[in-house]
């Protein structure tokens, strides 16, 4: 059935149309209050969802977690971790502690309204959706982490935070660590071969390093790492 509490609104008009009138800016604000209550549940789905999974607690009704996330709850394997993730991500985040009033996602945690349980100590500038933690689940560590979401918090263009803007500064900090180890594997080597095995070795890894900072989807990673050990195997004895 079609919601029609707020129909009487639109006969409510302004002299400037676009300015609202203050019950119109009433109702906007009890529709984005909604709407951000919303976005934030994905963090406690995710935290309900790891807590089944460590405690085994889908154990009297499935055999697999998996299997009882795709029976109770029709979501794939995919679409869990992600919301599992995206939970320790935001946990990071809570810990790490600070406040940036500057960011606007469209809506922000108040001074006097309530976060997530068990996240106390949440930022008004933590993510506000599963899709802008994702590229965040990429980083190896909790410091990566915090650098990451800083960082894209400061540089967010008009003060706006997007997933896409979230993992292109991800991006730019795993190409970052990718060259600082590829350094290391480089000065171990490089006595020991020849030039033009140091030239195609730094072209692969420059290669590889483009990629693996794309949020490629884990069977395309397979194939790399697979078509890697197929050239390890040119070296077998």
């Amino acid at each position: 059935m079609e919601n029609t509490e707020g129909m009487p609104l639109m006969n409510a008009l302004s002299d400037n149309p676009n300015k609202l009138l203050p019950v119109q800016k009433q109702r906007l604000d009890e529709l984005e209050k909604i709407i951000h209550t919303n976005f934030l549940a994905f963090y406690e789905v995710g935290c309900a969802l790891k807590e089944i999974r460590t405690l085994k607690l889908y154990v009297a009704t499935h055999d697999t977690f998996e299997l009882y996330c795709r029976e109770m709850w029709d979501m794939a394997k995919r679409n869990v971790y992600h919301l599992i993730a995206a939970s320790k991500v935001i946990d990071v985040l809570s810990a790490a502690g600070g406040q940036n009033e500057k960011v606007n996602h469209g809506a922000l945690l108040k001074d006097d309204e309530k976060v997530p349980q068990g996240a106390r100590n949440i930022t008004p500038t933590i993510p506000l959706n599963e899709r802008q933690t994702r590229p965040l689940t990429r980083l190896e560590t909790p410091e990566q982490q915090i650098e990451a979401w800083s960082k894209a918090v400061e540089t967010a263009p008009n003060g706006r935070i997007t997933a896409k803007h979230v993992g292109e500064v991800v991006s730019d900090i795993m190409s970052v660590e990718i060259k600082k180890k590829t350094m290391k594997i480089v000065e171990k080597v490089e006595p020991a071969v020849s030039g033009e095995f140091i030239d195609a070795l730094w072209a692969l890894i420059e290669v590889v390093r483009a990629e693996v900072a794309k949020p490629l989807k884990a069977k395309t990673r397979e194939n790399m790492r697979d078509s890697i050990r197929r050239v390890e195997n040119l070296l077998a004895d």
